[in-house]
């Protein structure tokens, strides 16, 4: 009940706030429109008044201020609704870039489900990726040395690279949002060609 009446209040004083959706949530509003045929509206529907706090008193406070209000939880169900649908429709307009893209390239082996997976999994070790490159980027600033912790972080590192092996890069075929003039196809196919115990390309790149 607390999220849902802070996301109310920060709307109405004009705060931005905006959702962080995870992967799984994505995956799942995508399948259950595709599949089921439900609409945004559909998927986004709350009911606000059913939000509980973990503290009786916590509750007790937000439900009567609620309450006061003309409409209640009607307008905060409404609030709610808005919010979610367009963190939704932001984030399903870039997977459907993305699905479009697996499904011209031939990486969808399998069936929808499988290929949405896929990339799903695909951009979590992306993320994965850049949380290290600037954990690296960091320990080089500072001077920090320590062999085998350092060896530990490029070894996630190649496993998230190797993960990319066989997403088509040539003839322009980059996965959406992709920026060639940050990382060529030429600089990955080094990146993956590079012996495995070697740390030294892996290492450029991460503090590029």
């Amino acid at each position: 009940l607390w999220c849902v009446y802070e996301v109310n209040e920060a709307t109405e004083t004009n705060v931005q706030v905006h959702a962080g959706l995870s992967m799984n949530y994505l995956v799942d509003h995508y399948l259950r429109r595709e599949r089921e045929k439900k609409s945004v509206d559909e998927l986004c529907r709350v009911d606000t008044e059913s939000a509980q706090c973990m503290s009786e008193a916590d509750m007790k406070m937000i439900r009567d201020r609620v309450q006061r209000r003309p409409r209640g939880f009607e307008e905060l169900d409404r609030c709610i609704w808005a919010f979610r649908r367009e963190a939704v429709e932001s984030m399903h307009s870039t997977a459907i870039e993305f699905f479009k893209w697996a499904r011209e390239h031939h990486l969808n082996k399998g069936d929808e489900e499988t290929v949405v997976c896929v990339l799903r999994d695909k951009v979590r070790t992306a993320g994965i990726y850049v949380g290290l490159h600037c954990l690296f980027a960091e320990c080089r600033a500072r001077g920090y040395k320590e062999e085998l912790y350092l060896d530990r972080l490029l070894r996630h590192a190649r496993s998230a690279v190797d993960t990319f092996e066989h997403f088509p890069h040539e003839d322009g075929k980059h996965p959406p949002k992709f920026d060639p003039s940050h990382a060529s196809a030429k600089e990955l196919a080094r990146l993956l060609q590079a012996p495995r115990d070697s740390h030294d390309c892996l290492g450029s790149c991460l503090a590029d």
